[in-house]
């Protein structure tokens, strides 16, 4: 079986645009930057043997914030760009009540069928409580990169490992 890292995209692959200290993603590519420290980090997971996998919420172009292109024209970026096999999305709000949708695990048990992947022996890293709590049920273990945002706060999260930098995975798989 296949072992993987899956990451959040906005916060873990690419810099959110924080507003009152929420974080937002980039609507547009113009305002897409990649985190830093990213491409050796993810370097060194292939390295390992990892595969990486990017699974994200993108409801923006549902509530009209931005269209699909904008959406695809970033994963297309990333694509060519940095070493990840595969990007996992999902478009639904939460009202939708989808199982794709994190905090639900659904894209994280499609890519695991999909690739062959033995979730006990994968991590997921993410910024968010929805991300870690998709992680959780999906029985992966679990970075939470602490950005310190407002919501963290408002929410217990259980993870496996805190980190303040996505560099910071290096010394754990050390």
């Amino acid at each position: 079986m296949n072992k993987a890292f899956f990451l959040d995209r906005d916060g873990i692959i690419n810099k959110v645009i924080l507003k009152e200290n929420k974080p937002f993603p980039p609507r547009h590519i113009n305002q897409f930057k990649y985190n830093d420290d990213l491409q050796e980090t993810l370097k060194y997971i292939k390295a390992k043997g990892y595969m990486i996998i990017i699974v994200t919420n993108q409801p923006d172009p549902i509530r009209g914030i931005c269209d699909f292109q904008d959406v695809r024209d970033i994963h297309n970026k990333i694509i060519n760009e940095i070493e990840v096999d595969r990007i996992y999305s999902c478009f639904h709000t939460n009202d939708d009540e989808c199982l794709c949708r994190k905090p639900k695990p659904g894209m994280i048990f499609q890519a695991a069928y999909e690739f062959n992947i033995d979730l006990k022996q994968s991590y997921l890293i993410g910024d968010r409580w929805k991300d870690i709590e998709a992680g959780n049920l999906a029985g992966c273990k679990t970075i939470f990169v602490d950005y310190c945002y407002i919501e963290s706060k408002e929410r217990k999260i259980q993870y496996d490992y805190k980190i303040d930098y996505i560099k910071e995975v290096i010394d754990l798989l050390l």
